[in-house]
Protein backbone atom coordinates (compact mmCIF):
# COMPACT_ATOMS: atom_id res chain seq x y z
CA UNK A 1 0.00 0.00 0.00
CA UNK A 2 1.43 3.31 -0.83
CA UNK A 3 0.74 6.91 0.33
CA UNK A 4 0.78 10.19 -1.46
CA UNK A 5 -0.50 13.55 -0.46
CA UNK A 6 -4.20 13.87 -0.67
CA UNK A 7 -6.72 16.50 -0.44
CA UNK A 8 -7.38 18.36 2.94
CA UNK A 9 -10.12 16.91 5.23
CA UNK A 10 -13.18 18.91 5.68
CA UNK A 11 -14.00 17.39 9.41
CA UNK A 12 -9.79 18.17 10.10
CA UNK A 13 -9.97 21.14 8.74
CA UNK A 14 -12.95 22.28 10.85
CA UNK A 15 -11.17 20.66 13.76
CA UNK A 16 -8.08 22.30 13.62
CA UNK A 17 -9.64 25.71 13.22
CA UNK A 18 -11.90 25.54 15.88
CA UNK A 19 -8.96 25.73 17.92
CA UNK A 20 -7.37 29.25 19.11
CA UNK A 21 -4.38 30.41 17.72
CA UNK A 22 -1.43 28.14 18.58
CA UNK A 23 0.90 29.84 20.96
CA UNK A 24 4.55 28.12 22.03
CA UNK A 25 4.80 29.71 24.99
CA UNK A 26 3.53 27.12 26.97
CA UNK A 27 3.59 23.12 26.93
CA UNK A 28 1.62 20.36 28.49
CA UNK A 29 2.70 19.30 31.52
CA UNK A 30 5.51 17.02 31.49
CA UNK A 31 3.96 13.89 33.76
CA UNK A 32 2.88 10.52 31.83
CA UNK A 33 4.31 11.97 28.21
CA UNK A 34 7.01 10.03 26.35
CA UNK A 35 10.26 10.78 26.80
CA UNK A 36 12.91 11.41 24.09
CA UNK A 37 13.20 11.93 20.04
CA UNK A 38 15.37 13.33 17.68
CA UNK A 39 14.21 16.29 15.48
CA UNK A 40 17.07 16.90 13.60
CA UNK A 41 19.37 14.13 11.67
CA UNK A 42 23.02 14.62 11.17
CA UNK A 43 24.84 16.69 8.75
CA UNK A 44 26.60 14.71 5.72
CA UNK A 45 27.60 10.97 5.76
CA UNK A 46 28.60 10.94 1.83
CA UNK A 47 26.58 9.31 -1.35
CA UNK A 48 23.07 10.52 -1.22
CA UNK A 49 23.43 12.35 2.33
CA UNK A 50 26.07 14.32 1.18
CA UNK A 51 24.62 18.13 2.02
CA UNK A 52 25.93 21.44 0.40
CA UNK A 53 26.69 23.79 3.51
CA UNK A 54 23.86 25.87 3.18
CA UNK A 55 21.33 23.41 3.24
CA UNK A 56 19.73 22.04 6.61
CA UNK A 57 19.94 18.16 7.82
CA UNK A 58 17.01 16.24 7.75
CA UNK A 59 14.47 17.48 10.08
CA UNK A 60 11.09 16.29 11.48
CA UNK A 61 8.10 18.99 11.28
CA UNK A 62 7.48 18.64 14.78
CA UNK A 63 7.26 20.67 18.11
CA UNK A 64 10.24 19.36 20.98
CA UNK A 65 10.23 20.98 24.78
CA UNK A 66 13.31 22.49 23.67
CA UNK A 67 11.48 25.45 21.83
CA UNK A 68 8.85 25.65 24.54
CA UNK A 69 8.86 28.05 27.64
CA UNK A 70 8.23 25.84 31.12
CA UNK A 71 5.28 27.50 33.30
CA UNK A 72 4.94 26.25 37.22
CA UNK A 73 2.38 23.26 37.19
CA UNK A 74 -1.27 24.55 37.29
CA UNK A 75 -0.70 27.69 34.99
CA UNK A 76 -0.15 31.05 36.16
CA UNK A 77 1.60 33.69 34.82
CA UNK A 78 4.90 33.22 36.37
CA UNK A 79 7.23 31.57 34.23
CA UNK A 80 9.47 28.80 36.42
CA UNK A 81 12.59 29.32 33.80
CA UNK A 82 13.25 25.80 33.76
CA UNK A 83 13.25 23.86 30.44
CA UNK A 84 11.57 20.21 30.30
CA UNK A 85 13.63 17.47 29.34
CA UNK A 86 13.43 17.59 25.37
CA UNK A 87 10.24 15.76 24.01
CA UNK A 88 9.66 15.01 20.59
CA UNK A 89 5.42 15.01 20.78
CA UNK A 90 2.46 16.35 19.74
CA UNK A 91 -1.31 15.72 20.48
CA UNK A 92 -3.46 14.88 17.11
CA UNK A 93 -7.30 15.32 16.56
CA UNK A 94 -7.29 12.53 13.86
CA UNK A 95 -6.85 9.09 14.75
CA UNK A 96 -4.80 8.85 10.75
CA UNK A 97 -2.60 12.32 11.05
CA UNK A 98 -0.24 13.42 8.42
CA UNK A 99 2.97 13.87 9.63
CA UNK A 100 5.97 16.02 7.69
CA UNK A 101 9.74 15.82 6.83
CA UNK A 102 12.11 18.01 5.26
CA UNK A 103 14.30 15.88 2.32
CA UNK A 104 17.11 17.65 2.04
CA UNK A 105 19.15 14.30 -0.77
CA UNK A 106 19.52 13.75 -3.70
CA UNK A 107 17.04 10.93 -3.93
CA UNK A 108 18.54 8.32 -6.49
CA UNK A 109 16.40 5.21 -7.17
CA UNK A 110 18.73 2.91 -5.15
CA UNK A 111 17.93 5.41 -2.39
CA UNK A 112 16.86 3.75 1.02
CA UNK A 113 14.04 6.00 3.14
CA UNK A 114 12.22 4.26 5.31
CA UNK A 115 9.39 5.23 7.96
CA UNK A 116 8.59 2.92 10.81
CA UNK A 117 5.35 3.17 13.46
CA UNK A 118 5.96 1.18 16.53
CA UNK A 119 3.47 1.39 19.52
CA UNK A 120 4.54 2.68 23.10
CA UNK A 121 5.81 -1.19 23.97
CA UNK A 122 7.92 -1.19 21.01
CA UNK A 123 6.12 -3.28 19.01
CA UNK A 124 6.37 -2.41 15.18
CA UNK A 125 3.49 -1.85 13.45
CA UNK A 126 4.05 -0.57 10.59
CA UNK A 127 7.66 -0.50 9.01
CA UNK A 128 7.33 1.21 4.88
CA UNK A 129 9.88 2.13 2.37
CA UNK A 130 10.19 5.00 -0.02
CA UNK A 131 9.10 3.71 -3.48
CA UNK A 132 11.84 5.56 -5.47
CA UNK A 133 10.32 4.13 -9.17
CA UNK A 134 8.19 7.42 -9.00
CA UNK A 135 9.08 10.62 -9.65
CA UNK A 136 10.91 12.30 -6.72
CA UNK A 137 11.96 16.08 -5.62
CA UNK A 138 14.99 17.45 -7.72
CA UNK A 139 15.53 19.95 -4.59
CA UNK A 140 15.55 19.64 -0.65
CA UNK A 141 11.81 19.40 -0.29
CA UNK A 142 9.10 19.17 2.56
CA UNK A 143 7.19 16.11 2.31
CA UNK A 144 3.93 14.02 3.63
CA UNK A 145 3.98 10.76 5.66
CA UNK A 146 0.00 10.55 5.40
CA UNK A 147 -1.45 7.51 8.14
CA UNK A 148 -4.51 7.38 6.26
CA UNK A 149 -2.96 6.46 3.14
CA UNK A 150 -1.23 3.13 4.89
CA UNK A 151 -3.90 2.09 6.18
CA UNK A 152 -2.88 2.95 10.10
CA UNK A 153 -5.28 4.37 13.00
CA UNK A 154 -4.03 5.22 16.06
CA UNK A 155 -5.97 4.26 18.87
CA UNK A 156 -7.20 6.48 21.67
CA UNK A 157 -4.86 7.49 24.28
CA UNK A 158 -2.14 5.46 23.08
CA UNK A 159 1.23 6.93 22.38
CA UNK A 160 3.46 5.85 19.05
CA UNK A 161 6.43 6.18 18.29
CA UNK A 162 7.29 7.20 14.74
CA UNK A 163 11.34 7.01 12.94
CA UNK A 164 12.35 8.36 9.58
CA UNK A 165 15.51 6.85 8.70
CA UNK A 166 17.69 7.78 5.30
CA UNK A 167 20.30 5.19 4.51
CA UNK A 168 23.14 6.36 3.44
CA UNK A 169 26.16 5.11 1.39
CA UNK A 170 29.16 4.28 2.90
CA UNK A 171 28.01 5.18 6.14
CA UNK A 172 26.00 5.13 9.33
CA UNK A 173 22.18 5.92 8.92
CA UNK A 174 20.64 9.25 9.48
CA UNK A 175 17.60 9.17 11.44
CA UNK A 176 14.64 11.40 12.93
CA UNK A 177 12.59 9.97 15.70
CA UNK A 178 9.21 11.12 18.28
CA UNK A 179 5.83 10.77 19.49
CA UNK A 180 1.94 11.11 18.50
CA UNK A 181 -1.08 10.67 20.31
CA UNK A 182 -4.74 10.79 19.74
CA UNK A 183 -6.66 11.60 22.76
CA UNK A 184 -9.90 10.40 23.92
CA UNK A 185 -13.10 11.70 22.31
CA UNK A 186 -13.97 12.84 26.02
CA UNK A 187 -11.12 14.81 26.47
CA UNK A 188 -12.18 18.66 26.31
CA UNK A 189 -10.08 20.36 23.54
CA UNK A 190 -10.40 23.94 25.41
CA UNK A 191 -8.56 22.10 28.96
CA UNK A 192 -5.70 21.46 26.43
CA UNK A 193 -2.73 23.83 26.11
CA UNK A 194 -2.89 25.48 22.50
CA UNK A 195 0.47 24.08 21.17
CA UNK A 196 -0.98 20.99 21.69
CA UNK A 197 -2.21 19.71 18.18
CA UNK A 198 0.53 21.57 16.02
CA UNK A 199 0.85 18.56 13.59
CA UNK A 200 -2.78 19.70 12.86
CA UNK A 201 -2.51 22.55 12.20
CA UNK A 202 0.50 22.28 10.02
CA UNK A 203 -1.31 19.86 8.12
CA UNK A 204 -4.34 22.21 7.80
CA UNK A 205 -1.58 25.24 6.26
CA UNK A 206 0.03 22.56 4.44
CA UNK A 207 -2.96 21.60 2.13
CA UNK A 208 -4.05 25.34 2.22
CA UNK A 209 -0.94 26.05 0.25
CA UNK A 210 -0.76 22.91 -2.27
CA UNK A 211 -4.54 23.90 -2.85
CA UNK A 212 -3.93 28.13 -3.47
CA UNK A 213 0.47 27.78 -3.53
CA UNK A 214 -0.51 32.10 -3.98
CA UNK A 215 -2.35 32.51 -1.15
CA UNK A 216 0.25 35.18 0.89
CA UNK A 217 -1.71 35.43 3.81
CA UNK A 218 -1.28 31.33 4.29
CA UNK A 219 2.26 31.39 3.36
CA UNK A 220 2.84 33.57 6.10
CA UNK A 221 0.88 31.60 9.02
CA UNK A 222 3.02 28.55 7.75
CA UNK A 223 6.21 30.45 8.05
CA UNK A 224 5.63 31.99 11.72
CA UNK A 225 4.48 28.68 12.91
CA UNK A 226 8.05 27.16 11.39
CA UNK A 227 9.34 29.87 13.43
CA UNK A 228 7.76 29.30 16.12
CA UNK A 229 9.27 25.81 17.02
CA UNK A 230 12.77 26.83 15.48
CA UNK A 231 12.19 25.38 12.01
CA UNK A 232 12.38 29.00 10.60
CA UNK A 233 15.54 27.44 8.48
CA UNK A 234 13.45 25.60 6.66
CA UNK A 235 10.12 27.50 6.07
CA UNK A 236 10.82 28.06 2.55
CA UNK A 237 11.70 25.04 1.36
CA UNK A 238 8.93 23.95 -1.20
CA UNK A 239 6.00 21.59 -0.37
CA UNK A 240 6.09 18.53 -3.15
CA UNK A 241 3.18 16.54 -4.45
CA UNK A 242 4.81 13.38 -3.38
CA UNK A 243 5.90 10.75 -2.32
CA UNK A 244 4.51 6.83 -1.85
CA UNK A 245 6.21 4.47 1.00
CA UNK A 246 5.54 0.91 0.32
CA UNK A 247 5.06 -1.74 3.49
CA UNK A 248 8.18 -3.93 4.01
CA UNK A 249 8.11 -7.14 5.75
CA UNK A 250 8.31 -7.48 9.28
CA UNK A 251 11.13 -9.81 9.35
Amino acid sequence: MGLGLWPPSQAGLRLAQSRPSIQMAERPDDTGYPQGGTRRGGGSRGGVCDLARDVPPLPALMPDTATWIDIPVGGGSGESGQIAEEIVFSFTDSPSPDLWFYLPYRLLNGSRVEFTLKNGAGDTISRTRLDTTETLPMVPSIVRVSLSALGLTLRPETDYHWYLTVHCQGGPPIAVDGWIRHPSLTVDPLTQPTNAFWVDRLSVLADAQLLNPNDGSTQVDWQDLLESVGLGDIADAPLMDCCSFVEQSQN
